[in-house]
């Protein structure tokens, strides 16, 4: 088990040799350095890489001065004239090379002959991905083998992480009004062909076409999470995003429609003679008219729904 749980304040040499008597490897959350190495460029931007792949993948601890040998950890110890020179040069760079900065503590432990094991915890943050600059390339994160470059979905979610959006909290209630929508169209079907065409049936219609929701739907598109999908769900994301609209728009028709095919059934009782033949079969095209309005926009919601 790594330390990663335990207060960086309240680690001790005995926790160290835990992690040594078990035969604790690395993981995750924990990574075993033999020593700092600031020599060259190259050292620097390895260094940098090994913190910002913890950073980008939750955080963990990073152990300089214990050597991994075929995974089984083995203490080695530090040789460190200043304790406050070295966290200062690490400050340094970290602040010069990472952007954005990343959150850290640092805890030297003193072994018994006099040398220092130096625990960096990278602190789990919103403010990811963190990238190395300058001569640094791309972005990574750290798995249980090691640290490898970030896929491009990794990044998109990272970003949206970042930003404080949940692509899953979005989209569960989109599905959500998306099932709601679906009823109010088959509600409207149902009312369509009551016969005669009440006005009481036009009111629940009226109610039907003021609720239709497309709240999670703007919520989505106004987020920004759209460049943070892969091609394919952006191509869908983009045809469903119009039929959810073109299904909208259908709503306020029927609503408009079904009120025309009221007034002409009123107009029918509230006269001696019979409503003229032609009113009579607009009423009818009309019915059938709304049914296949109703038909596309129920479609359009299914689409939605089995996109999502």
């Amino acid at each position: 088990m790594s330390i990663f749980h335990i207060d960086i304040n309240n680690i001790s040499m005995d926790n160290i040799d835990n992690l040594i008597n078990d035969e604790v490897v690395e993981s995750k959350t924990l990574e075993y350095k033999r020593e700092f190495n600031f020599d060259t460029r190259s050292a620097r931007v390895e260094f940098l890489y090994d913190l910002t792949a913890m950073a980008n993948s939750g955080g963990g601890d990073i152990i300089f001065g214990i050597e991994d040998c075929d995974g089984k950890p083995r203490i080695i110890g530090l040789p460190i004239d200043s304790l406050d020179t070295l966290k200062l040069k690490i400050e340094s760079i970290l602040r010069d090379c990472v952007t954005p900065r990343l959150k850290y503590e640092i805890k030297p432990i003193k072994t018994k002959n006099d040398r220092y094991i130096i625990i960096i915890r990278i602190c789990e943050g919103t403010n990811v991905p963190h990238m190395v600059l300058p001569g640094g390339s791309g972005f990574y994160k750290r798995n249980h083998s090691g640290k490898q470059p970030m896929s491009i979905d990794e990044l998109r979610e990272c970003f949206m992480t970042s930003a404080g959006y949940s692509k899953e909290a979005y989209l569960f209630h989109l599905k959500d009004e998306l099932e709601y929508n679906k009823e109010v169209m088959d509600d409207l079907k149902k009312y369509l062909f009551e016969n005669p065409p009440i006005k009481s049936a036009f009111e629940a219609v009226n109610a039907g076409t003021l609720h239709f929701r497309l709240e999670a739907w703007n919520a989505i598109v106004r987020a920004g999470i759209l460049p943070f999908l892969t091609y394919e769900q952006q191509s869908s994301f983009q045809a469903v995003d119009k039929s959810i609209r073109n299904a909208a728009r259908l709503i306020q028709m029927v609503d408009e429609e079904w009120k025309r095919i009221v007034e002409f059934h009123d107009w029918d009782i509230s006269h001696k003679n019979p409503q003229p033949a032609p009113l009579k079969e607009e009423c009818k095209n009309k019915r059938w008219y709304l049914n296949e309005l109703i038909d596309n926009g129920i479609r359009s919601i299914e689409k939605a729904i089995n996109t999502f």
